[in-house]
């Protein structure tokens, strides 16, 4: 039944409904609000505040006091001013989609700082002076919404009173502070230059996770205030902060007033603003606003798992604030346990995935930990030797900045991955190495005083070295770069064969991006090893330069024949100089894949092995086999053959009990033997297989990688001579890969499994 009900000054038509429903795309309507197929609309979002405050009113007078809730649907509209009334709770970001009625928990919701989510946007948040919140009484909370004055992202627009002006009114006195919070929400985009008024005043109240940018002050003013009894935690704030005693923080203050877990104006200090990501690696799309992602913690950060458990503040607030179960803007847990060693809570408004170096941790997606996983926009650090498993079931992974250290790995586990902006980190030798990535980047050059050199102006271009740390922050680029891609025609027509110096086989590139996977010679021109970050980003957050497909078995590699020269109507693919040489990289972001190795993670004996077109891979030793494998001898560096079919540490150049692998950013050679122009090489999903514990780094299941075309008899029928179809780098015959038999190029030795 409808009441007209009078209370507490104001008036309203309403449902005795514990929970009013508010769907923006519904426009002005009529329904009741007591589901989403009845939802209000676009102009009720008040009338349904003052509904719940309705039903808050009468359990008041009953004497079993119970709070009411207003659940508000993303629909990127704006919504205009809303005032808080006591004991209503108010929660934004709802999918347009949702269709989850309220029980005993708030459905879940889009992230505000997501960059795909349909957000709830307000234009101003305020307390009236005609209700009282009682110190003693039930929560008043806001969630989850952008408050904005623009119509348009990133357009600041004239204000002329506060975008946020809370302060309850308290019965009890002083130093009684009531449970009313604004939490999870971003302010944004107002222009208060030519008014004396701040962009926010909080008293009496907590602010919590939340996160001001691109807004603008008159001298005198601040961004935020929190006045008496105000309280900030976790708040990332650019621009003045200003605490009750009058302090007013143009730098980050850990004392400052009731300031905690908090950044405060980055941009007047470079010390902090040197620990946000957008400092090194700017997030923009033209497509969606995600501004809000480079405010993210760099990997180096010093405030990453910097903070306590807040105790100090008034007990109505600390019962508002719970690490067990909060998340940041994006939706990551607060505490993300087994991430780093201390499983504390990152300075400020978001959670940052900074896997610890030599960690290995299991993401996961259950109904009593449903966030522990990088939800889509985070920024996701995999630092030295450490390793992310997926195991997020039906949860799409995007990260917004994927950082590979050397060493590190990334296993989808068969979920589904999607990068847009991607780096890899690896060593590279003084004299250069030969680079392959599992996604294509671009080597840009232009000609300076006659001579080619590499494009230094756009970090998002082409490689950077990597020099960041916490103090410095800085990633520069060299103009000292060549980079070069394998040309195997060339090799093919000419009846190449290695020299030791100054190969005709190396085409330089120019205005040229190469391709995934596919091998680079990388001279960095200069007389000392450096480590570089391989950077690359899609033309927008949504165009993935990397991806896993969910439950695929494999990603391809494409190798060429090169040799298409007549003979007697087929191509002239048995020559031992010049047959179907490929250098290439793995598919993957992992840097321990053994090809030898099974789907069950098991090795195959007496021959019957998971890769069907046996390989003899050439890869480059000059003292280590990986970033953090172990030493070899092979008498100085080159190019020395690998069964890849093969577990024995012995095949791999390794000491005994060495574990032979292939690693991200690796160079490897490899040929081809077909009848086709090209020849799909299959490389199997690589699973993290054992338990996830300590000291288990080094132990991952890796699945084989097999060839197309195969013949009738399970290999490719190149001649009646079999026992010529595979050569060395120096274009001398192969025994019969049955016999698994290989030269080492540079003693002649011959080993027989």
């Amino acid at each position: 039944m409808l009441l007209t009900v009078v209370c507490m000054g104001y008036s309203v038509q309403a449902a005795n409904l514990r929970v009013v429903y508010v769907d923006p795309a519904h426009g002005q309507s009529t329904n009741s609000g007591a589901s989403w197929q009845n939802a209000l609309g676009a102009e009720d979002l008040q009338r349904a505040i003052d509904m719940a405050s309705d039903f808050v009113q009468n359990s008041v007078s009953k004497g079993k006091p119970q709070e009411a809730f207003v659940l508000v649907k993303g629909n990127e509209k704006k919504l205009g001013e809303i005032v808080l009334r006591y004991g209503v709770n108010i929660y934004g970001g709802f999918d347009p989609d949702c269709e989850s009625l309220m029980t005993d928990e708030v459905p879940e919701r889009q992230a505000v700082a997501a960059p795909f989510a349909v957000k709830s946007k307000v234009s101003r948040i305020a307390t009236s002076e005609v209700d009282n919140f009682p110190a003693s009484g039930l929560q008043t909370i806001v969630d989850g919404f952008v408050v904005s004055p623009s119509a348009q992202a990133g357009v600041k627009q004239s204000v002329v009173q506060p975008l946020i002006d809370i302060n309850p009114k308290v019965k009890e006195g002083k130093n009684s502070v009531p449970a009313v919070a604004i939490r999870n929400c971003i302010v944004c985009d107002a222009d208060a230059s030519q008014s004396s008024i701040n962009i926010a005043n909080i008293s009496n109240a907590l602010a919590y996770g939340m996160l001001f940018y691109n807004n603008s002050i008159k001298k005198g003013q601040s961004t935020l205030y929190l006045g008496e009894q105000g309280w900030g935690v976790h708040l990332t704030v650019e621009g003045v902060a200003t605490d009750n005693a009058g302090t007013s923080s143009d730098k980050l203050n850990y004392d400052m007033g009731h300031y905690r877990a908090s950044f405060i104006n980055f941009e007047r200090d470079a010390a902090t603003r040197k620990s946000f990501s957008g400092y090194n690696y700017y997030i923009s799309d033209e497509k969606y606003d995600v501004r809000a992602l480079n405010y993210q913690l760099t990997e180096k950060s010093v405030f990453i798992d910097a903070c306590d458990a807040v105790e100090e503040l008034p007990a109505s607030l600390q019962k508002l604030i719970d690490y067990s179960k909060d998340c940041d803007l994006l939706g990551n847990r607060r505490l993300l346990k087994g991430v780093t060693a201390s499983d504390k809570s990152d300075r400020g408004a978001f959670e940052t995935w900074c896997v610890a170096e030599g960690a290995t941790v299991a993401t996961e997606h259950t109904a009593t930990n449903p966030h522990f996983y990088p939800h889509e926009g985070s920024v996701v650090y995999l630092m030295e030797g450490s390793s992310l498993c997926l195991g997020a079931e039906q949860v799409v992974t995007k990260p917004g900045y994927l950082l590979l250290k050397e060493g590190a790995s990334l296993y989808g586990q068969g979920h589904e991955v999607q990068v847009a902006y991607l780096s890899v980190e690896r060593e590279v030798k003084a004299k250069g190495d030969i680079v392959a990535l599992p996604y294509a980047m671009g080597y840009y050059y232009q000609p300076v005083s006659g001579t080619w050199q590499n494009i230094t102006s756009n970090a998002l271009l082409g490689p950077t070295t990597y020099s960041y740390d916490a103090q410095t922050g800085v990633l520069t680029l060299q103009a000292d770069v060549t980079c070069k891609s394998y040309n195997g025609v060339k090799r093919a027509d000419t009846f190449y064969r290695p020299s030791d110096t100054n190969s005709g086989c190396w085409d330089q590139l120019i205005e040229t991006d190469a391709s995934a996977c596919q091998g680079v010679n990388f001279l960095p021109g200069r007389e000392r090893t450096a480590m570089f970050r391989f950077t690359a980003k899609g033309v927008s957050i949504d165009d993935y330069l990397y991806a896993e497909e969910l439950y695929s078995g494999y990603k391809s590699v494409a190798f060429q024949q090169h040799n298409l020269e007549s003979d007697k109507g087929n191509g002239q693919i048995t020559s031992s100089e010049n047959m179907g040489w490929n250098c290439f990289g793995i598919p993957y972001l992992v840097s321990d894949y053994r090809p030898y190795l099974g789907a069950d993670g098991e090795t195959y004996a007496g021959g019957a092995y998971m890769m069907q077109i046996p390989r003899q891979l050439w890869l480059w030793y000059n003292g280590k086999q990986t970033p953090d494998g172990g030493t070899v001898d092979v008498n100085g560096a080159g190019f020395c053959p690998v069964s890849s079919w093969s577990s024995d540490s012995e095949s791999w150049h390794l000491e005994a009990g060495e574990t032979g692998r292939l690693w991200l950013g690796e160079g490897i050679f490899a040929q081809t033997a077909t009848f086709n122009a090209s020849e799909m090489v299959d490389f199997y999903l690589p699973v993290y297989k054992n338990e996830i514990e300590e000291d288990s780094v080094a132990s991952r299941t890796n699945a084989r990688f097999v060839g197309s075309h195969i013949g009738t008899l399970g290999i490719d029928h190149i001649s009646s001579k079999e026992d010529e179809m595979m050569f060395d780098m120096y274009g001398r015959c192969l025994p019969n890969p049955v016999e698994r038999g290989f030269y080492i190029s540079d003693k002649k030795k011959v080993f027989v499994k």
